[in-house]
């Protein structure tokens, strides 16, 4: 999801709110033209603006925080009319629970209807809003198309150009037989299946719509180069039943499609995530700070070299970055590192190069602390995959299926692999399953299983070496 999509995603409340407020003052003085009101505005308003975070938690509830851009029209009307009417009806139940006044039933049935209305009209002014901004280019999805010359490439291509308020762009299309340069169906043909990684660098396409059947091994690499670029991927398929986990039906206009669906860790879940590793560095390291401080100091006295110890490793969408721990080996190079003679190496459990310290320290993961600041820095989360080293990566992204999904999600100070066993000199293949079960059942839940567990696994003081 693009920053601009979770932008307007969120600017859908501050509107709702307004639109609701709108609705019960046009309400009250709709009743109030015609006979005095039993209820003075001031009282009425107040329980008004208690009732609001209640409707906003029922539009959240009912899915309308999270809009896409094939929606149906109906649909949304549809979606608004019953999440007005349930926010009606607990309204209702709130105020009469209180019986120092009453509301009028014409109020309350001016309201509803109003509600429906002043949603639907703040929604559709955004919607033009964000329409106008995709004349000037903001918040377009480039789309690549992948399969040129065949005919439901036709078919899409004539959707989007009935619906220029979609807010699709193509930007070319690779096909396997066509000159490259050549246009086809109005889209220029600009390169093949093996060019994807070159012409995303060079496009920065936010889109896949692949339109011809590709071979297992060609369609698993279109998928996994998406979920690492976080690119949405739909196809369209041929008349046969679509058995694959993770797929929804989706549509363009009139044609339909099947969209690979995002991770619950895209969007809200992604912010509610952020959110949440923001609030546990900032309070970790002011609590942890007079261990900290003492660890600091221990680490500087009983071996020579800096405290700290930076390391390069590979967190999201593949982006290389440098986790800070307590230095916990000895220095054998200048550049505080402990691998001139071996190069880069897993540490195992007989390491001589670790110091006295340093093996007290990893085996309860103390050595780990500093890297909330990397947390906080939103490099790493509390809870994902463990980053590994680009040296080691670039193996296991050869010999391991899927590895690559691991970098979907930021890695983190502990995860579901590492509370299962799975740390130090354990299966990197073993591993990644659980990563990848991880990311692909992510919930705020079993965020917390995983914090709770891992409190276990530090008390117990397992070997991470």
């Amino acid at each position: 999801m693009k920053k601009s999509e979770i932008f307007f995603d969120i600017l859908l409340i501050p509107i709702d709110i307004l639109m609701i407020i709108t609705a019960f003052i046009a309400a009250y003085y709709l009743r109030a033209g015609s006979t005095a009101l039993p209820v003075a505005f001031s009282e009425y308003i107040k329980w008004v603006l208690v009732t609001i975070p209640i409707w906003i938690l029922v539009f959240a509830i009912a899915g309308l925080y999270h809009k896409h851009r094939h929606f149906k029209v109906s649909d949304e009307i549809y979606n608004i009319f019953a999440a007005c009417s349930i926010g009606i009806m607990i309204t209702v139940v709130i105020i009469f629970m209180r019986r120092e006044f009453f509301f009028s039933r014409l109020i309350i049935l001016y309201a509803w209807f109003l509600s429906v209305f002043f949603v639907l009209l703040g929604r559709a002014i955004l919607e033009q809003i964000q329409h106008w901004l995709f004349r000037y280019g903001i918040g377009v999805h480039k789309v690549l198309i992948i399969g040129g010359g065949q005919v439901s490439t036709t078919q899409v291509l004539q959707e989007i150009e009935k619906n220029p308020l979609l807010g699709y762009k193509p930007i070319g299309a690779l096909d396997e037989v066509e000159k490259i340069g050549i246009k086809i169906n109005g889209v220029k043909v600009i390169g093949r299946l093996s060019d994807l990684e070159e012409i995303y660098k060079k496009y920065k396409f936010n889109d896949i719509i692949q339109t011809r059947s590709l071979d297992s091994f060609e369609s698993l690499k279109v998928i996994n180069f998406c979920r690492i670029h976080r690119i949405k991927y739909r196809f369209k398929p041929d008349l046969f039943e679509i058995k694959i986990s993770h797929v929804k039906p989706t549509e363009i206009g009139r044609i339909p499609l099947i969209e690979l669906q995002d991770i619950a860790l895209e969007g809200w879940g992604r912010a509610i995530k952020r959110f949440i590793d923001l609030i546990f560095s900032i309070l970790g390291l002011a609590i942890l700070s007079p261990i900290l401080i003492i660890i600091a100091i221990l680490v500087k006295i009983t071996s020579k070299g800096p405290i700290f110890y930076r390391q390069r490793r590979v967190g999201l969408v593949g982006k290389v970055f440098d986790t800070i721990k307590f230095r916990s080996m000895y220095v054998t190079s200048s550049d505080g590192s402990a691998e001139k003679e071996t190069g880069p190496v897993r540490a195992h459990p007989d390491d001589q190069r670790r110091t006295p310290l340093g093996k007290v320290i990893r085996r309860f993961s103390i050595d780990e602390l500093p890297q909330l600041i990397n947390v906080l820095k939103g490099e790493m989360s509390i809870v994902g995959p463990r980053p590994e080293r680009p040296e080691f990566v670039k193996n296991y992204v050869k010999d391991i299926p899927g590895y690559e999904s691991r970098h979907r999600v930021k890695p983190g100070l502990t995860g579901w692999a590492q509370v299962n066993g799975l740390r130090g000199f354990t299966s990197i293949e073993e591993r990644t399953r659980y990563d990848v079960y991880y990311i692909e059942n992510w919930s705020l839940l079993i965020d917390i299983k995983i914090i709770f567990k891992t409190f276990g696994v530090v008390i117990k003081g397992r070997e991470a070496y």
